[in-house]
């Protein structure tokens, strides 16, 4: 004589186990990369704000003034401007740099000689008042 045992309903214990390994996988897979994500967002917020800071600079250069090294008010942004020959005789670049933590932009524009004469200028004696 046969004895039949019911069916049982549910998960075994190695299926449940399995489960749970591959959900938690994909947890982890997915914080890293939202935290991947976040420092990329970050990085590009620094460039951005670096960029349009730098541009604004670049158009009080072209106006005739040069600003001192220093920070930008309300922002952990530091600047230094620096004035060196150009790869031609009689053009000049002006190099800015812009940094916020280990992060660091360089931009450079070339100048004239003229433009460039006025800069240092400026720079040695302070704007004019």
């Amino acid at each position: 004589m046969k004895i039949k045992v019911p069916f049982s309903e549910g998960f075994t214990l190695l299926e449940v186990l399995i489960a749970v390994a591959i959900l938690a996988g994909a947890v982890v897979t997915i914080l890293f990369s939202l935290n991947y994500h976040l420092d990329l967002l970050q990085r590009q917020a620094f460039l951005t704000e670096a960029t349009e800071f730098a541009k604004e600079l670049f158009e009080e250069i072209s106006e005739g003034t040069i600003p001192p090294d220093g920070e930008v008010p309300d922002s952990n942004l530091h600047y230094r401007v620096l004035l060196q020959e150009g790869p031609l005789t009689g053009i000049y670049m002006v190099v800015l740099e812009v940094e916020k933590g280990s992060d660091t932009i360089i931009m450079k524009r070339l100048i004239g000689r003229k433009q460039a004469e006025r800069l240092m200028k400026i720079k040695d004696t302070g704007p004019p008042q």
